[in-house]
């Protein structure tokens, strides 16, 4: 759980980071590219170092395509977050996102895609939903 607390601090980390990389470059798409040309170099030293069995041609052929788009997802997140930590701030901006996280994590749990355990949605799990936008709420008029 600490480790996921220390994670979600480096959202804000790299919002506020590729915001100003995106001012001082003019263009905030540029901003994205170069943190996520960094990020692919970074993955690739991790890669290199640790021991890393690659899958063969048949493996990779038999991989559904849908499960491909991750990384449209990741760039369109980065990317969003570069466009709107100026406008929102960090607090407004990450507590939407949080809020939007906690709408889709329930729906995902809830009928158990995308590999995820099924858990049901109940009264609890509405009510903590209902809190957290309560927050967001919150955070916005204060």
């Amino acid at each position: 759980m600490l480790a996921a607390i220390l994670v979600g601090m480096t959202v804000p980390t790299q919002a506020g980071l590729n915001s100003q990389l995106g001012k001082n470059l003019g263009e905030p798409y540029l901003a994205s590219l170069a943190s996520f040309s960094i990020g692919l170099l970074s993955v690739g030293v991790f890669t290199l170092i640790n021991p890393t069995v690659w899958p063969s041609a048949s493996r990779l052929a038999g991989i559904p395509w849908w499960m491909w788009t991750g990384g449209f997802f990741g760039a369109l997140f980065v990317t969003s977050l570069v466009l709107l930590a100026p406008r929102l701030g960090a607090t407004t901006m990450l507590s939407l996102v949080i809020a939007g996280q906690m709408l889709a994590s329930l729906i995902f749990d809830h009928f158990g895609v995308l590999g995820f355990p099924q858990h049901p949605l109940s009264l609890l799990r509405f009510l903590g939903a209902v809190l957290v936008m309560g927050g967001v709420f919150l955070i916005q008029q204060f």
